[in-house]
């Protein structure tokens, strides 16, 4: 039965120098040997953008004597009992984050959306892969996750070295059957292959299951330490894997999905003010992204003038 789990990485999609995990799915395994082939929970993970991940696949590889196992905690814990296990361990599951009303509720929003979407059009998007986004605009369920406290906090003491952080991508990826799995790599290549010292986190990842995620099925494989293993894995099942990934980012670099097209302004002017500046409706350090006579891009979107200056 599928229940309620989020992941969260702190880097997109790998291993970095520290053994962190950026990109993780919802219903990992707790160990290899015990739940390898069971459905998981619906949950929350928080993994580094560095850590190198392989998807599709749910079992979680844990090599070189990094990582035991992927702790769970539950959504209870505080954000700093969160943060600490993440940055020990680059990757973990937060039980019971989301209820399923939720998580069906947002489905049901995103179905017409989720049907009209074609499939990849190259090989590491997935050709049997449909990518859904813009659900700030699309699905009024899914902003609570997008703000959910326990998340931004967290993600807030993963980023502390950024004035500010943002929405980078909303998005919900339906892995169909037969599809192969991707190349173990870091979402953060996605900022031009830049080489970001080890010690600075560009990103973190979260996915939350809207259905079960299981080794057949195509959930999400982190392999910490093992980026020179060689990947042969497809998705076996006949089922459509789906899971949801909210990303965060320092706002000083580019949104990988543009949120100011995404959302419709007439949609974006109905936003309270906390969920708008997530999205990037602020400056994102000093200096950037103000509107003409040095006006906050809140004020532009409200029509108001309010104060100028660069000061994030």
């Amino acid at each position: 039965e599928r229940t309620r789990r989020c992941e969260l990485h702190d880097k997109a999609g790998g291993l970095d120098d520290r053994g962190h995990s950026d990109s993780v799915s919802p219903n990992w395994p707790r160990s290899i040997g015990r739940t390898a082939h069971q459905p998981h929970p619906l949950g929350y993970l928080l993994l580094p953008a560095a850590l190198r991940r392989l998807a599709p696949s749910s079992r979680v590889d844990v090599h070189y004597g990094l990582v035991m196992e992927l702790q769970h905690v539950p959504a209870t814990a505080t954000a700093d009992d969160i943060h600490e296990v993440l940055v020990r361990d680059g990757a973990l599951v937060i039980d019971d984050l989301a209820s399923h009303d939720v998580i069906d509720q947002i489905a049901a929003e995103m179905s017409p959306y989720v049907e009209a979407t074609p499939n990849g059009s190259e090989k590491f998007s997935g050709f049997r892969t449909q990518r859904t986004g813009a659900l700030v605009a699309r699905s009024m369920t899914s902003r609570g996750l997008l703000t959910h406290p326990l998340v931004l906090e967290v993600a807030g003491k993963l980023l502390h070295q950024a004035t500010s952080f943002q929405v980078h991508l909303t998005q919900i990826i339906s892995i169909g059957p037969d599809s192969p799995s991707q190349p173990i790599h870091r979402d953060e290549w996605a900022f031009d292959f830049f080489g970001f010292p080890s010690d600075v986190h560009p990103q973190c990842n979260t996915i939350w299951a809207m259905t079960d995620f299981t080794e057949a099925n195509g959930a999400t494989r982190v392999i910490p330490g093992s980026q020179e293993r060689p990947v042969d894995l497809a998705h076996s099942a006949d089922a459509t894997r789906t899971g949801l990934n909210l990303t965060y980012y320092a706002s000083w670099l580019r949104q990988e999905e543009n949120q100011y097209l995404s959302c419709p302004l007439e949609v974006a002017q109905k936003l309270d003010d906390d969920l708008l500046k997530l999205m990037g409706y602020q400056l994102g350090a000093y200096a950037l992204g103000y509107v003409d006579d040095v006006r906050s891009p809140l004020d532009a979107l409200r029509g108001t003038v309010g104060a100028t200056g660069f000061r994030a």
